[in-house]
């Protein structure tokens, strides 16, 4: 992708750290199912979701759409792995790229089958937030939530809505925010809590602070270091999922950063 073409994509897409960002996944997203012969939750997930919000057009994305658009042939049996390509079509969707909406109906049927009783998505053992490719069960709830209520399992969503709104409640996130502007001294908690402040309409001169951090951990080729557990691990996988993160959460509050929210 070109920087002309980015230019006609949006406005946000010519802010520091985006373009760079953009051009760094269209190069990784397609990559793995090159090499590897499968197609993976974190690139073709998460990755390609933040592609698809970013409006990313052309090869890059193509291959993962018309995969996406299978869920019966989803290759990866985890719970997570089906929340982040559920994620991954919604936004596809809304990026006017994956129109079928039989396709979507069950992608979402699919994530009603790991649903909680209390609503929530327990995708992994961990109690807290893990790391990219881990989440932990409010992150998945969050979007989990979000193709429920989108595919109009009402019920479901409003369950899991809840159930993120009860984890929230009481955590104090403007409080854990560093001196540096980071939550954690890591990219992708940072990525979590701009978006969630985003979400929640607050916080402006949090998040331009949240925003001055990322941009000042973006690494030369466009990526971010991977969040891991434990930290200062190497992973591809998280990697990916952290850059992606990373993107998301620029391209959410860019309008805040112009005082438009």
């Amino acid at each position: 992708m070109t920087f002309l073409r980015l230019y006609w994509l949006a406005p946000a897409l010519l802010c520091a750290g985006v373009p760079e960002a953009v051009r760094y996944l269209e190069d990784e997203v397609p990559r793995w199912r090159v090499e590897n012969g499968c197609y993976s939750c974190h690139n073709n997930g998460d990755g390609a979701r933040a592609l698809f919000a970013a409006g990313s057009r052309g090869k890059a994305v193509e291959d993962t759409v018309a995969y996406l658009l299978q869920p019966a042939r989803w290759e990866e049996p985890k719970p997570l792995a089906r929340v982040q390509y559920a994620a991954a079509l919604l936004a596809a969707r809304k990026a006017d790229l994956a129109k079928d909406d039989r396709a979507f109906q069950q992608a979402a049927a699919l994530l009603v089958k790991d649903q909680s009783a209390d609503g929530h998505f327990q995708v992994d053992e961990e109690k807290v937030e893990g790391s990219p490719v881990t989440y932990g069960p409010v992150v998945a709830t969050w979007l989990a939530a979000a193709v429920l209520r989108e595919a109009g399992l009402t019920e479901q969503a409003t369950r899991a809505e809840a159930y993120v709104k009860r984890a929230w409640a009481g955590d104090n996130l403007l409080a854990r925010q560093a001196p540096n502007g980071s939550w954690n001294g890591e990219p992708y908690d940072t990525a979590l809590a701009l978006l969630r402040l985003k979400q929640e309409g607050r916080g402006a001169d949090a998040i331009a602070r949240g925003r001055r951090y990322l941009l000042s951990t973006q690494l030369s080729a466009g990526g971010w270091t991977a969040t891991t557990r434990p930290p200062g691990s190497h992973s591809y996988a998280q990697h990916i999922s952290t850059t992606a993160w990373a993107l998301l959460a620029l391209l959410a509050t860019e309008q805040v950063r112009f005082g438009m929210n």
